[in-house]
């Protein structure tokens, strides 16, 4: 079981890149060997939870994920955050995935993360319900407000919160 997978891409004949920088999709498979071969605690905690469970898959591309854990509040008195202590493990891990890529988490910027890749993200099935609300109704923690970082994120996380629940409710009619 894994926390992320990579998406099959096409490579178009006669594309060319216009910078020097590696390409996003070998730093998201460099970042992902590193975090699976050396994994922490919290990697090894999300992935039994996610064995012991029934995982949803989940295509979000890397700035979605950044705007929903941008929103995780681990030190709030909010009671869905309090109820969702339970998914810190799994939500830590996935910082550490962003941090890996070079997105670091600031007081002030967040995670600032601007790239359009997509890839599957694994998350307990309990979770997803908890992303669709903190997309709807949370705000980021970050001190500069995300209307500043980010291109339309309202619309963005509304976007990812109707995918969220379509997602689960089509993972629940396949299991029942």
């Amino acid at each position: 079981m894994r926390l992320f997978e990579l998406l099959p891409h096409l490579d178009l004949p006669g594309q060319h890149r216009l910078t020097g920088a590696p390409p996003i999709d070998l730093m998201v498979k460099h970042a992902l060997a590193r975090l699976e071969q050396q994994p922490s605690s919290r990697w090894r905690d999300a992935i039994r939870d996610l064995e012991s469970g029934r995982p949803v898959r989940l295509e979000v591309s890397l700035e979605e994920l950044a705007l929903l854990l941008e929103r995780v509040d681990y030190s709030s008195g909010r009671l869905e955050d309090i109820e969702a202590m339970r998914f810190w493990n799994h939500l830590q891990a996935s910082s550490e995935f962003l941090e890996a890529l070079g997105y670091e988490w600031t007081n002030q910027f967040g995670l600032d993360c601007h790239e359009s890749f997509t890839l599957a993200w694994f998350v307990p099935e309990a979770m997803v319900g908890y992303l669709a609300w903190l997309a709807r109704f949370s705000r980021s923690v970050a001190s500069l407000p995300e209307e500043l970082r980010y291109l339309d994120p309202r619309r963005k996380l509304v976007d990812v919160a109707t995918r969220l629940m379509s997602e689960l409710a089509t993972h629940v009619n396949q299991t029942a």
